[in-house]
């Protein structure tokens, strides 16, 4: 069977859209998105479809980004196909959100496709997600300790968490990338190449590029099958226990919280996280789980607590006890001390060639790179949502993650130090490990020593 035979099948088996619909086409520019489009668009007479094109552009590769969208736009125009745009400056928005590039592009990419389907007056919107994505996706998830829920992958269809009455369809969840191609190559479609597909800085693209084809290669040919069962087989398994789950929380005459299974209770209890726009990660759960009817901490200044009877109530918020004071140093060529909270910090500026070096580093002595930072920096103390990036890392994580991690106790937390450039980057943690962008480089000239010790 070809292609466009198993994409009719699969709608028609799945109820992936109704006759005389309007569907919104995701269409990047990829052979992925082409071969949709041209799959759906064939199929359009059959089911007296009307489609329009979406594309979003993500300004992350400069004109390259710019060229997709042309592309897009000139094929909508040879399809005489409802085109409909947008850009974002996703950058930014990672900076402002404190979260990573791709985070950020999920989110503004998935916002304007709820929005775009709204405005074609149509509730699915297409996408062109495959069965090697599928794979990608399991290991990536598989990599974060996700559960049963994660495992099981992308549906075939399910429910914008962008867009209310909006469905994300993905009719390709079957068709492997080869076969995409294969596609793509008969018909002599035009594409575009995505270059940054072929760095393997990228989780996804490591996994696809060297993981993937390692394990079918030397391991289990026949992954793909094995895999799709796997995630099919936890997908029900998720679905059934969401279900009992949803059915407790319904029902007016229920059995008691403590008698269920844990993955029921952890199934109700994530729920309500998500009902409440709070994360449902493990820990938070599991922390709620075991401190019935006591108040926990899961974001700056909000706790929630989960009462014996199986039920999510909001805390009351503390008094964060945060100390707002600063303080302002210049560096200079000689060293100087400064006195805040109850620390003394020791500080210089010198050629590298003359800096001190490792044979006297000891606890409380670091060095950064002094033209990277500026002449003027910040003292203060740790505050709600301050983020950096650690050495050896590369996106910014959250001061409170980082304590909880290095075992930092809690009533310790507000006492500790923060420095910051005068742009607000912080460059040093007291206890932490410093920031990756200040670290010594060959390139690094001029040295920061910083010594710090606490005052009796």
């Amino acid at each position: 069977m070809d292609l466009l035979a198993r994409l009719e099948q699969v709608v028609r088996q799945k109820n992936l859209f109704t006759s005389r619909q309007r569907i919104l086409v995701a269409v990047s520019g990829g052979v992925d998105s082409i071969v949709l489009l041209e799959g759906l668009t064939r199929l359009a007479g059959r089911f007296s479809w009307k489609i329009a094109v979406g594309h979003f552009n993500h300004r992350l590769r400069g004109r390259e980004s710019g060229g997709d969208e042309r592309f897009v736009r000139a094929l909508a125009d040879r399809l005489k196909l409802p085109f409909i745009g947008e850009r974002g400056d996703v950058r930014q928005v990672a900076r402002s959100k404190g979260i990573s590039v791709e985070m950020a592009a999920r989110e503004l990419r998935h916002d304007f496709l709820a929005r775009a389907t709204r405005a074609w007056r149509a509730k699915s919107v297409a996408l062109a997600h495959h069965a090697d994505d599928q794979m990608e996706l399991f290991f990536l998830r598989l990599f974060r300790g996700a559960g049963s829920e994660g495992l099981a992958g992308m549906k075939f269809r399910q429910q914008s968490a962008f867009g209310k009455g909006v469905f994300l369809v993905r009719p390709l969840l079957e068709v492997n990338r080869e076969e995409i191609e294969q596609y793509a190559w008969n018909h002599q479609l035009r594409y575009r190449e995505d270059s940054t597909n072929r760095t393997t800085e990228i989780s996804r693209n490591k996994v696809r590029h060297e993981l993937l084809p390692q394990l079918l290669r030397d391991y289990q040919p026949s992954l793909r099958t094995n895999l799709r069962r796997t995630m099919a087989i936890l997908r029900a398994e998720s679905e059934f226990v969401i279900g009992v789950a949803m059915d407790w929380m319904s029902s007016k005459q229920r059995p008691e919280f403590n008698q269920l299974a844990l993955a029921v209770k952890r199934a109700i209890v994530r729920i309500q996280l998500l009902q409440g726009k709070f994360d449902p990660g493990f820990d938070v759960v599991d922390r709620l789980l075991a401190n019935p009817d006591e108040p926990i901490t899961v974001e700056e200044g909000k706790r929630l607590l989960l009462t014996s009877e199986g039920l999510m109530a909001v805390a009351p918020e503390l008094d964060d006890g945060f100390d707002g004071k600063e303080s302002d140093i210049n560096v200079s060529g000689r060293w100087q001390r400064v006195e805040f909270g109850r620390r003394l910090i020791r500080y210089r500026r010198i050629a590298r060639a003359r800096a001190t070096g490792g044979k006297s580093r000891k606890i409380g002595f670091e060095s950064f790179d002094a033209d990277r930072l500026g002449s003027k920096l910040i003292l203060r103390h740790w505050q709600p949502g301050d983020r950096y990036c650690p050495i050896g890392m590369q996106h910014s994580v959250k001061l409170q993650d980082c304590f909880v991690n290095a075992k930092v106790p809690r009533n310790e937390r507000r006492a500790r130090i923060v420095a910051e450039t005068e742009g607000g980057d912080i460059f040093w943690v007291e206890g932490l490990r410093i920031a990756d962008a200040y670290k010594i480089r060959p390139s690094t000239k001029t040295i920061l020593e910083w010594n710090w010790s606490k005052l009796d």
